[in-house]
């Protein structure tokens, strides 16, 4: 038999926990029903792991949270309704959403590739919601399909920024990696992190919705990191021949390895995936040569440089014209960057114990 929660029956604030709804890493999710209102349902977040054990560091968080109350205006943005500390351990309220999240429909579907029109309209309320965040710089830090849920009229709402902010508020002593790995953007495998990130993120959950398939796949974290820094995603027409290139051409410059080269903010991703009024050119290929498998400890390395990708890694581009626009020349580059130099090792092979990755949800940390 399943053991029952201890907080099932236990009041939160003016709320009551009903029942559990799930769970990962970085905690539980509660139904809470209000204790006087009837009818009135919300859900509790209780961050395992995080223990706020300071005075300092409760007013730190509490202070910290209240970036939160200049997002809850926004349709689009999962309402925070309040939150505190219970015991020295951080929780939230949010509002209740009733159709779920976008992995659900994921579930629901077999992973079956989301039409065109559907996936649009998703990716531009929820760009929409980044956007607003990002302009109050505040960025996201783990976009992925379980924190996308959506309200009774089926309009999607972009989650868990508050955990977040909770995570970059405590004392952590170990190396963190923020982010969901399969939706992690290079530079936050070194612990880097930006706005251009969560637009990298939500590149890659676009792919997902209109391929069926993640940009990346990998068994292990050093291995995923290794493909999101050194990789260029499969192709996705290769998966949905019905996705327009312009949409094709416009995830793979929001997926750039170099947050540089990427668009220059979430807007412009947008606009570039519903502008069709341009001239088209044909999809860009990518070509890996000289690629040995990669030891350990040349994926540890790296995962840290600032450089893409060492020798005798090469990765060649090639966008070829079609005939339709036979006067525009083609254009082909390769990069061949050195070797990684001096810096911090955000993971380090230790031959005399074994390093543990320690999942807190929206993130991830290295444990020696």
């Amino acid at each position: 038999m399943e053991k029952k929660s201890a907080y099932i029956g236990r009041e939160i604030g003016n709320y009551r926990i009903v029942r559990e709804m799930g769970g990962g890493g970085f905690g539980n999710i509660y139904l809470a029903e209000h204790a006087l209102i009837q009818n009135r349902v919300v859900v509790i977040k209780i961050l395992r792991g995080v223990y706020l054990s300071s005075e300092e560091e409760r007013r730190g968080f509490l202070q910290e949270a209240q970036i939160l109350e200049n997002l809850k205006e926004h349709p689009h943005i999962l309402s925070i309704l309040d939150l505190g500390i219970e015991e020295g351990v951080p929780y939230l309220i949010t509002t209740y959403a009733e159709q779920g999240s976008l992995r659900d429909r994921f579930k629901s579907r077999h992973n079956q590739p989301f039409s065109v029109p559907e996936t649009l309209t998703i990716v531009q309320q929820v760009g929409q919601a980044l956007l607003y965040a990002h302009k109050r710089n505040i960025v996201h830090r783990d976009m992925k399909p379980e924190n996308i849920l959506f309200n009774s009229k089926g309009e999607a709402l972009l989650a868990d920024f508050g955990i977040s902010t909770v995570l970059s508020t405590t004392s952590v002593k170990h190396t963190e990696v923020m982010g969901t790995p399969a939706y992690m953007a290079p530079e936050q495998f070194r612990g880097e992190i930006s706005k251009h990130s969560d637009q990298y993120a939500l590149a890659c959950i676009t792919y997902e919705l209109l391929s069926g398939h993640r940009p990346f796949e990998a068994g292990d974290f050093i291995s995923l990191g290794y493909k999101h820094v050194t990789e260029p995603p499969p192709h996705i027409r290769q998966f949905n021949t019905t996705i327009p290139l312009h949409i094709e051409q416009a995830l793979l410059k929001a997926m750039a390895k170099e947050r540089t080269a990427r668009f220059e903010d979430i807007a412009a991703f947008l606009k570039a995936l519903h502008h069709t009024d341009r001239p088209q050119y044909g999809p860009i290929s990518y070509t890996l040569q000289n690629q040995p498998t990669s030891p350990a400890s040349q994926t540890t390395a790296l995962l840290a440089s600032s450089s893409p990708l060492p020798p005798p890694y090469q990765i060649a581009t090639q966008i070829n014209t079609p005939a339709s626009v036979a006067n525009t020349p083609a254009r082909s580059a390769v990069l061949q960057p050195n070797y990684p130099g001096s810096g911090n090792i955000l993971i380090s092979p230790n031959q005399k114990t074994s390093d543990k990755f320690y999942s807190l949800g929206a993130g991830w940390r290295l444990l020696s």
